[in-house]
């Protein structure tokens, strides 16, 4: 079944079986993959064995699944999607930029109870390995301080490194 093509049946069973967050898929850059007008994205994405393996990109329940995983390499990759679908959608915000889902819509997604994404951020600062606190504190970052305000950043790249050291 894993060498298989997939089609477009299991794009409808996956559909009706998303329980948590809405059905938008992020690229890696953060932006939401539009499967309607992007022919190229189809040739260029990553396809996984997630909920709609025949859909490239991820949905906020695939990227939560990727940061419970017990694989510390998938951990980052979810951590890296989160904070890229978050610094995309605050810079969005911050400068007008209409798209659709709207930055708020994004963000809004991303704080749902149901996913308990800042749970999942709290515990990835608890893991034993160095990239995946790493990942985790850049996706924290992305949440909590404005890209522009470079004293926070530095401020959070200077205790981060200091911990590192010792």
């Amino acid at each position: 079944q894993w060498t298989t093509p997939v089609g477009a049946q299991d794009d409808d069973l996956a559909s009706s079986q998303n329980t948590h967050g809405p059905d938008w898929r992020f690229g890696f850059d953060g932006l939401v993959i539009d499967m309607h007008t992007s022919t190229e994205v189809q040739s260029t994405e990553l396809y996984h064995h997630g909920e709609q393996p025949a859909r490239p990109g991820y949905t906020l329940a695939e990227v939560v699944m990727l940061i419970r995983s017990t694989v510390p390499n998938q951990r980052v990759l979810g951590l890296q999607l989160l904070e890229a679908l978050v610094q995309r959608a605050s810079s969005d915000l911050r400068a007008g930029t209409e798209r659709f889902p709207s930055a708020v819509a994004v963000l809004d997604a991303v704080m749902d109870p149901g996913l308990r994404i800042p749970l999942l951020l709290r515990c990835a600062l608890d893991d034993s390995h160095v990239s995946v606190i790493r990942a985790a504190v850049r996706a924290v970052q992305a949440l909590l301080v404005d890209e522009q305000d470079s004293a926070s950043r530095l401020v959070l790249a200077h205790e981060f490194e200091g911990w590192r050291r010792c």
